[in-house]
């Protein structure tokens, strides 16, 4: 009906929109906290490393969860571009 949609550099328009959420999470970040990831080994003892992790305010957790939306958005779509020109390569050696 309205013809194809050119996908081939779609991921690539989210750039600034994520960079621009990521500044603004910045913003909204009132402190940070220390985080165990890994586990709990009872031969090893700790495994894992602390990361310090953002303490952000009830916007600032919006804008991060829509930034993240995002990145996964971007994903899928570098997926498809990626889909698309190897089809492109395979059709042109048809």
């Amino acid at each position: 009906m309205g013809g194809d949609i050119d996908l081939r550099h779609a991921a690539s328009a989210l750039t600034p929109i994520i960079a621009l959420l990521e500044r603004e999470t910045e913003s909204e970040t009132v402190g940070h906290r220390n985080i165990f990831c890994g586990s709990i080994d009872p031969e090893e003892g700790d495994v894992g490393e602390v990361v310090a992790m953002r303490v952000l305010t009830e916007r600032g957790d919006r804008i991060q969860r829509w930034c993240d939306r995002l990145r996964r958005v971007q994903h899928m779509l570098q997926v498809i571009e990626a889909r698309l020109a190897a089809e492109r390569v395979v059709m042109s050696r048809v």
